[in-house]
């Protein structure tokens, strides 16, 4: 869901964009990455990151750190240290990955009742 927002990015910033995928292709330098959440688990598969690239992960919303904790450790071997942009936090997981010692940036911090979706702050 964070495929919007990281085309916006690349193309005002002139950065590459690479996607991590929920399907493997098989192409050379396939990186297959385990994602545990606190509703799944599946594997995620990147290509495209070398030794040595910097590196920040777009994503649209986080509440397990699941899947971020899974991108963050495979990115581990070739990017020892990438930053975070997330828009929307809803859940611990933000804090999670603040405890493992991750640099995360959330724009909005929002929880979710039975009712509905509300604003707890801005971040």
């Amino acid at each position: 869901m964070g495929i919007p927002i990281g085309i916006a990015l690349s193309q005002i910033t002139d950065i590459p964009l690479v996607i991590i995928r929920k399907r493997k292709y098989g192409l050379p330098g396939e990186v297959e990455l385990s994602q545990v959440t606190g509703y799944s688990r599946s594997q995620l598969f990147l290509n495209g990151v070398k030794q040595g690239d910097r590196v920040i992960v777009v994503d649209d919303v986080i509440s397990t750190g699941g899947t971020l904790l899974a991108t963050l450790e495979g990115l581990k071997a070739a990017v020892p240290k990438s930053k975070m942009l997330l828009v929307v936090q809803r859940g611990e997981g933000a804090e999670r990955l603040r405890r493992q010692g991750y640099s995360i940036k959330t724009i909005v911090k929002v929880d979710v009742n039975d009712k509905r979706v509300y604003q707890v702050s801005e971040s």
